[in-house]
């Protein structure tokens, strides 16, 4: 018997420390550029579509045949890959070349039906591209048997997702999203992100914001390479850009914006840039002189397609043609009059229909001159008026002069052209420094609403934290010895802090109703609980001690429940009573747990703006004559201050509040955590 000579392993044609086919570093970012590419290529043929329903009769839009391309060479690409990398070991391929082709027959009628039905086409492109990405499974999948029937070593990855295909659910998923899938599913996203920074970058070029330009490719560059270029330092940035992104987005952003406003004059009348602010005065100092003609109107294009006002003088009835040089008049022969509009004018092509929609914003800046400041105005697409400027702005001195009487308006340095006694509107938004904080201490109008709504709302805040926690902890104390009936009870009580706090104000407004609510007639009153000044105060207080309490005794009851119990008896062994326990034991112990939550709450009741506004609107008001009402609190002041003040909006002066605001909130919350240190010595 002879020994066979066992030949010696070849060795494996593909790598074993990954799956093949995943690109790493420049070729991930080379895969990603293309997808993202192929996302701008998509939403092409997504327009394009929208086009074809002008096109039905006529054909197949060349663009639907380059889309079939694109997904053909695509589809036929990989599979071919497969193919002869099976033939490289003399095996049959699971599958075929045509099954690129097969791809294409099945994506055709969904594009067919996109063409004919184009509101259905977003549903379709999904089942298309869903389509895709099971074919790339099965054919990563045909790669995995590939790779035993070579005689490779199985990479780790594929071992763990067969592994995790028979346990729970998410580990399915987890394992779904892993080796080549997740690498496809990052992809896919990354290009659909960068798709959306590079139209913002374009965005950014037309308004000529350099600095967020930089910033935002920075970004978007940085965030590519920290989830492509595989890296262990750059691993736990993976986890932590997420959450920095929308700790950016909606909390430091709106911080800085709010600082930003808040040392500007931002409000009504001071919104505009100042070069938008002049020609919106240039335009409001229009004005129709005495004999000023009308003119029917007919826009259209010249021999070298410029826009012209074909006119007729709506008293002479004469034809004359406008330019932004003059005005020049018309042979009654070269032109054809229908209704007191000219229709038809040799050397020029009348604009009518669909093409005059396009055309607002070239009629609202075309200006026909007729000298000594007088012009043709265009009103709309089939009328124009003679107007006269009535100030005159001289870009040399920065200053408007009136016509009428030569008063010169200069610019006030407060973002508005002035002159004694007098100012023109609009203005526009500038830096005014402490301007605003300074109003807020030294002019009347301002200070004492500010100082009558900051005392009132370091009462509420209070009166409300104080007197929940006094409730919360005696229902708790009730409540934690047991007898019939002890969890019935405790869940009753947790009810007001179940249902929504906005629902909850909105039933309690109806049921102190001064006519038809229910607490006046139950206990046959009339007290006018939400029109009242005090009364108001005691309704918004009871209101939110009714959604609040139920919190401080689920606090209390946890917190009673955590007291050694070996403390208690040891002083009732003493001779302590029932009140010396809960003094000197209990309720130091239960503090240096709930003052911190405490102090929580004050910061969040001071800025409790649902109880206030839903319950009573900051109302009834009061006889300062400013915006702030009786029950207004600091909050609502500033969302009055920003939207409902009678002056118009003023933005700047509610950013200014609103950091006043988060300044006391800071201090008080500051100076509470301070004196809760002491209450550490007693654990």
């Amino acid at each position: 018997m002879t020994n066979a000579v066992v030949p010696a392993p070849s060795a494996p044609l593909v790598p074993t420390d990954r799956p093949l086919g995943q690109p790493r570093g420049l070729g991930r970012i080379l895969f990603l550029s293309l997808f993202t590419c192929g996302v701008y290529f998509f939403y092409w043929i997504y327009k394009s579509f929208e086009e074809l329903r002008n096109y039905r009769r006529a054909g197949m839009n060349p663009v639907v045949g380059l889309a079939l391309s694109f997904v053909g060479i695509g589809q036929l690409f990989l599979p071919a890959t497969v193919k002869s990398s099976y033939r490289a070991v003399g095996k049959r391929s699971p599958v075929s070349a045509w099954t690129g082709l097969w791809a294409i027959g099945a994506v055709a009628p969904y594009i067919g039906l996109g063409i004919f039905y184009p509101k259905t086409l977003p549903i379709l492109w999904v089942f298309a591209v869903a389509g895709i990405f099971v074919w790339i499974w099965k054919t990563q999948k045909a790669l995995n048997t590939f790779w035993e029937l070579q005689g490779a070593e199985v990479p780790e990855s594929v071992l763990r997702r067969r592994a995790a295909a028979a346990s729970s659910m998410p580990a399915r998923l987890m394992t779904a999203f892993s080796g080549t899938n997740g690498l496809i599913a990052k992809v896919v996203l990354l290009s659909i992100f960068n798709a959306l920074v590079v139209w913002a970058c374009t965005v950014l070029v037309t308004h000529h914001k350099w600095i967020a330009l930089l910033v935002t490719a920075a970004a978007a560059l940085a965030i590519d390479l920290i989830y492509l270029v595989p890296s262990k330092r750059t691993l736990p940035l993976k986890f932590l850009v997420p959450g920095t992104v929308f700790l950016i987005a909606f909390t430091v952003i709106p911080i800085v914006y709010t600082v930003n406003i808040a040392f500007t004059n931002y409000s009504t009348g001071h919104i505009l840039s100042k070069s938008e602010a002049i020609d919106q005065i240039k335009l409001r100092s229009l004005s129709q002189p005495k004999n000023g003609k009308t003119y029917t109107l007919s826009p259209a294009l010249d021999k070298n397609g410029k826009l012209t006002l074909l006119l007729v003088d709506d008293q002479t009835h004469k034809p004359y043609v406008g330019t932004k040089e003059a005005l020049t008049p018309l042979s009654p022969s070269d032109v054809t009059i229908k209704s007191g509009a000219i229709t038809q004018a040799n050397g020029f092509k009348v604009l009518t229909g669909p093409a005059l929609f396009t055309l607002d914003t070239q009629l609202n800046d075309f200006r026909v001159p007729l000298g000594d400041g007088t012009a043709i105005h265009p009103e709309g697409a089939d009328y124009a008026v003679q107007l006269k400027p009535d100030k005159i702005y001289d870009p040399k001195t920065d200053t408007f002069t009136s016509v009428r009487n030569g008063t010169v308006y200069r610019d006030n340095g407060a973002g508005s052209f002035a002159a004694p006694g007098a100012k023109l509107e609009p203005g526009w938004k500038t830096y005014n420094g402490l301007k605003q904080f300074s109003n807020i201490v030294t002019n009347p109008l301002y200070r004492r609403p500010f100082l009558r709504v900051l005392l009132w709302t370091i009462v509420f805040a209070a009166s409300t934290v104080i007197l929940s926690f006094a409730l919360g902890l005696f229902l708790a104390v009730v409540l934690q010895k047991k007898f019939r009936g002890q969890k019935f009870y405790r869940a009753m009580l947790v009810i007001p802090y179940a249902v929504p706090s906005s629902f909850t104000i909105l039933v309690w407004a109806g049921l102190l109703n001064d006519d038809f609510g229910i607490v006046n007639k139950l206990f046959h009153i009339h007290v006018s609980w939400l029109f009242d000044p005090w009364w108001a105060r005691v309704s918004v207080i009871l209101v939110s001690l009714w959604l609040s309490f139920p919190y401080f005794f689920l606090v209390c009851l946890g917190a009673l429940q955590s007291i050694p119990g070996d403390l208690v008896e040891a002083a009732k062994v003493d001779g302590a009573g029932g009140i010396q326990v809960f003094r000197r034991i209990t309720f130091p112990l239960l503090l240096v747990s709930t003052a911190p939550l405490m102090i929580a709450s004050f910061a969040f009741n001071f800025n409790n703006f649902n109880n206030i506004y839903l319950l009573t609107g900051g109302g009834p008001s009061t006889n300062d004559q400013s915006v702030a009402g009786a029950t207004d609190i600091l909050i609502s002041y500033t969302y009055k201050l920003a939207f409902s003040a009678g002056q118009g909006q003023q933005y700047s002066t509610a950013a200014a509040v609103s950091i006043i605001i988060f300044l006391i909130v800071a201090t008080i919350s500051g100076i509470l955590f301070w004196r809760t240190k002491a209450l550490e010595s007693l654990r």
